[in-house]
């Protein structure tokens, strides 16, 4: 039998996430780690998505990244956010277009690697850079440690 008239095209990141929810995604590992090395952006990228299947969380990226503490009003409450970039008070535009690039092509690969269940954070949804001591990292499990971040996940 001849099978040569099937042809599977590559699964690419647009077929796993709306385009606002992958862009969403892209800022996000920008503005955490465009500094960082290609696994450190993509252990950022993981803990997002891991929230995406944690009940104590919104079930779509961008709910995730701005998911922030409000005051009486409503209004996001500066620097409390999950995500420190979103309500830090700065542009959310980004200024550096080579980086952006660079990030988004490793966020699009995280992304297809995490649905294929190749998580490097070993289900992380939590991390911090490796120079602070967050309160909240006392309740829960470190699991590893990649670029300048250390991740956790619940106990």
């Amino acid at each position: 039998m001849d099978f040569s008239y099937i042809i599977e095209e590559p699964i690419k990141a647009s077929d796993l996430l709306a385009e606002q929810d992958l862009r969403c995604l892209v800022l996000n590992s920008y503005y955490e780690a465009r500094n960082q090395d290609e696994e450190a952006i993509m252990g950022v990228v993981m803990v997002t998505l891991n929230r995406l299947k944690d009940r104590r969380y919104p079930n779509n990226v961008c709910d995730v990244i701005k998911q922030s503490k409000t005051d009486y009003r409503g209004r996001i409450i500066l620097n409390q956010c999950q995500f420190s970039w979103y309500c830090d008070g700065k542009s959310d535009n980004p200024k550096d277009s080579i980086a952006y690039m660079r990030v988004q092509d490793i966020t699009e690969r995280a992304l297809l690697l995490w649905n294929s269940n190749k998580d490097i954070t070993y289900g992380a949804t939590h991390y911090h850079a490796n120079y602070v001591n967050p309160d909240w990292s006392y309740s829960l499990n470190k699991v590893t440690s990649i670029g300048d971040h250390v991740f956790y996940k619940w106990n």
